[in-house]
């Protein structure tokens, strides 16, 4: 059953490529054999994370996740989720995270790009928009 250890060292690598990369950048994370979370550098940051799965790649800011099945696709997408060129806006429903949106910037307008959210929510309740940003890596531009 050789393939099969392969392809779990093939599906491990990118965690160890960036584990190396937070360990030079001197960034705060915990790892698992099968994840890596990155915490942010302050109050005004978000959780950024990847997760691997029988050759799948899951990651996340916060509540906000997409499934990839490139690494390289994971890895751009966890490395944009580090740097200033993203942004979270996570909305509220009184003191309850319901959504998370992830948001570009093209000349100084912020844009939002995809969403994840719960479907039941407590919409009665005041809604609210809380605005987070990391600033750990300087993460691949986006085209516009």
């Amino acid at each position: 059953m050789m393939s099969n250890e392969s392809s779990v060292i093939d599906a491990q690598s990118p965690l160890d490529r960036v584990e190396a990369k937070l360990v030079r950048m001197g960034a705060a994370f915990d790892r698992t054999a099968a994840s890596i979370t990155i915490h942010p550098a302050d109050e005004h940051g978000f959780e950024v994370g990847l997760a691997v799965a029988d050759g799948r790649f899951h990651v996340w800011f916060e509540g906000w996740h997409e499934p990839f099945t490139d690494p390289d696709e994971a890895l751009r997408a966890l490395a944009w989720g580090l740097s200033p060129e993203c942004r979270l806006k996570v909305t509220y429903r009184g003191n309850v995270a319901v959504a998370w949106t992830t948001q570009h910037c093209v000349e100084g307008v912020w844009h939002d790009d995809a969403t994840t959210g719960w479907l039941l929510t407590p919409f009665w309740r005041p809604k609210r928009h809380v605005f987070k940003q990391n600033r750990l890596a300087t993460g691949p531009r986006r085209e516009t």
